[in-house]
């Protein structure tokens, strides 16, 4: 979910579409399609920029990148194999890929930097604007980082000398030095910049927010927390309509150490961002159930979420309501400050985007080889992790397992049921699907540890949710 002057994009989750809601009443503009770009790879990551009042995308590192608008697709352009940092005022930012984190290990360890001849290109920076047009600045040193401000992209470059950041006796981080300096948002760029004319100093400077401000990634709500703007649990609204209110969301733990209960998000007046010393009292706290929350975005004065739970038929539903797991569905609602009722602005079952996605894949040479490879790490839950005095199950608790293939292909999936300690009398059931919307091999990466977590955190509907038996999780 990504808020512009054009819309809220609330983005399917696999397809190429967006429904674009006007910010004040929920309505659908327009439904946008961006088809024409190819599918992602299996494990791609689908990078996602905001640049005023329309999204830069990009699917894969090889792949285009393109802009699109409320009309589509307006503007392509090839990256020669660069990826898409950054983007506002009506340009994109592609860079070298970043640097993972450089480790080294031992009591005496140190870095050991790549040598380069001199003047020689280690990095590479593009701007693309709007008309397509694409400008690239060569560098001598690895980027590491980018900030926007209004007036420039400002680019990190690592230099010497460099430190170690100690995370144990015997592994330790190379944290470099920096050099920064602006590229702008127009004009021309020069084609070439080198690490020794940059500040050393952090500019008062921004990290762009990839996939939108909408992306959640899931926190335990502290209530005794400080409110600090740059954290990711607080949301605060664009604009000056929104300057009465901040908003913090995440997972509630029903005591010490205790699993999670359910999903929170909380409204606090905007002063106590910026006064406060030590824990606020929040204005309302709302509880949105134990399936918790995909996206939010603040506009206005009111909180937009991205929930499982659709209430029933109707504008607006109380908040338990999104607890009934028959109401599960992907939806947007509104929470405002002062309202106990739930506006539901769309629900993902009342929007046909089938015209609008990716057409069917010829059927993979080797996807019966790769069902038969997951169904088989499937039907060893039960003995999982090795110990000394033999093997373990996936968690504690979990018991005569069995997995299986159900459905063809595209719908392929395995179902992998189980007895539960803490769910006495029905057998638990998993499945997951071995494709994509589009027929290509999904990502299954930490199925299983997903699955682990869920079971350890007890983020598991009631036994009475059971149907025939068996209780979906």
């Amino acid at each position: 979910m990504i808020v512009t002057t054009s819309g809220v994009w609330v983005l399917d989750e696999f397809q190429p579409v967006a429904a674009v809601l006007d910010p004040d009443t929920g309505a659908l503009r327009r439904l946008v399609s961006w088809a024409q770009l190819p599918p992602p790879s299996p494990g791609e990551d689908v990078v996602v920029c905001a640049d005023g009042d329309g999204l830069w995308i990009q699917h894969a590192r090889l792949g285009p990148l393109v802009r699109v608008d409320l009309d589509g697709i307006s503007t392509t352009a090839w990256t020669d194999g660069l990826v898409l940092s950054a983007a506002g005022a009506g340009s994109a930012w592609c860079t070298s890929p970043l640097p993972r984190a450089e480790m080294v290990h031992g009591a005496e360890a140190e870095a050991e930097p790549a040598v380069f001849p001199s003047g020689a290109v280690v990095a590479r920076v593009a701007r693309v604007d709007r008309d397509g047009r694409v400008q690239k600045v060569f560098t001598d040193a690895p980027v590491s980082a980018v900030l926007t401000s209004e007036e420039a992209l400002w680019v990190q470059l690592d230099v010497a000398p460099w430190s170690l950041l100690n995370h144990d006796p015997q592994t330790h981080e190379v944290v470099w030095s920096s050099r920064w300096f602006p590229l702008a948002w127009s004009g021309d760029l020069p084609d070439r910049v080198d690490a020794a004319g940059g500040q050393s100093e952090q500019p008062a400077a921004a990290a762009t927010s990839l996939g939108g401000e909408g992306r959640w990634y899931g926190y335990f709500y502290d209530p005794e927390a400080d409110l600090d703007r740059d954290s990711e649990q607080v949301v605060v609204s664009k604009g000056e309509a929104g300057a009465g209110l901040v908003w913090r969301v995440g997972w509630e733990a029903s005591g010490e150490d205790e699993p999670a209960q359910g999903s929170i998000a909380a409204a606090f007046e905007t002063t106590a961002i910026t006064d406060a010393q030590g824990s606020v009292e929040a204005l309302q706290v709302f509880q949105l159930g134990v399936e918790g929350i995909r996206a939010v975005a603040a506009v206005g004065e009111h909180l937009l979420v991205v929930t499982n739970g659709v209430p029933p038929a109707g504008e607006s539903a109380r908040i338990e309501d999104l607890h009934r797991r028959e109401f599960l569905a992907p939806c947007v609602v509104v929470l405002r400050a002062g309202v106990e009722q739930v506006q539901v602005w769309l629900a993902s079952n009342d929007v046909d985007i089938s015209d609008l996605c990716w057409p069917l894949l010829p059927r993979p040479l080797d996807a019966d080889s790769y069902a038969q490879q997951v169904l088989a790490r499937w039907q060893r839950m039960d003995r999982f992790w090795p110990g000394r005095d033999g093997w373990h199950p996936l968690v504690y608790g979990l018991s005569g397992s069995r997995a299986r293939l159900v459905g063809d292909w595209p719908g392929t999936q395995v179902e992998f049921t189980f007895d539960y300690a803490s769910r006495p009398g029905v057998r638990l059931r998993r499945s997951i699907a071995l494709f994509d919307e589009v027929g290509a091999f999904a990502s299954r990466e930490h199925a299983d540890i997903k699955l682990a977590y869920d079971l350890d955190n007890e983020r598991l509907p009631p036994v009475e949710d059971a149907r025939d038996g068996y209780l979906d999780v």
